[in-house]
C-alpha cells in the first residue's frame, strides 16, 4: 500500500525550505542576541572606571593642595579602588 502524498509534491519542497529559513532566522537571533549580551556586560564597567577615575583626580589634586594629609589621602584612594 503507497502512502498518500503525505508531503504534497511540491508542498514538501516549500515546507523544506520555509524549515531551512527558520532556523537560519533562529541562528541569527541566537548570534545577535550572544553580541547584544556581551556587548552589555563590557559597556556597564567602562562608566564606573571612568568615575573612578574622575574620583582620583580630584583625590590627587585635594591632597596635592594639602586639603587632606597622607593618610586621609590613602584611605581615600583605597575606598576608590575597592
Amino acid at each position: 500500500m503507497m502512502w498518500p502524498n503525505m508531503m504534497g509534491g511540491m508542498g514538501g519542497f516549500v515546507w523544506i525550505i520555509l524549515l531551512f529559513v527558520f532556523l537560519i532566522i533562529i541562528v541569527i537571533g541566537i548570534i545577535l542576541l550572544i553580541v547584544w549580551l556581551l556587548k552589555g556586560a563590557g559597556s556597564a564597567s567602562g562608566p564606573r572606571l571612568k568615575e573612578e577615575g574622575k574620583a582620583m583626580e580630584h583625590l590627587k589634586e585635594r591632597y596635592a593642595k594639602g586639603e587632606i594629609s597622607k593618610e586621609e589621602f590613602e584611605n581615600m584612594k583605597r575606598d576608590i579602588n575597592q
